[in-house]
């Protein structure tokens, strides 16, 4: 399975992504997509920290400002308390996959 493909699945509501956060880092950035044991997942880099849903807070806004869409439409729908996590994009699935496409 090739990583590239993997890491965003379409659903009906949007776009899934699996990502891994690595929280910490000198600035927020987009980093490689890699395979872990299941799926391929791209690698985010966030400056905050993980403490008190700092790290989710600001996820959602980088992808907000990635994707263009409002923070309201970026839900963190499995991995909260975790470094893998499962966001759910929501709206016009072509538009996500150009994004989803010009970051590849």
């Amino acid at each position: 399975m090739n990583s590239l493909t993997t890491f965003f699945k379409i659903v009906p509501e949007g776009l899934k992504i699996y990502i891994k956060v690595i929280p910490g880092a000198s600035k927020t950035r987009l980093g490689e997509i890699y395979m872990d044991k299941t799926k391929g997942r791209l690698k985010i880099y966030l400056k905050e920290s993980a403490l008190e849903g700092k790290a989710n807070a600001a996820l959602q806004l980088f992808f907000s400002d990635v994707f263009n869409i409002s923070k309201q439409a970026i839900l963190v729908v499995a991995g909260t308390k975790s470094r893998e996590k499962t966001l759910l994009l929501k709206g016009g699935v072509a538009r996500l996959l150009e994004v989803v496409h010009a970051l590849i």
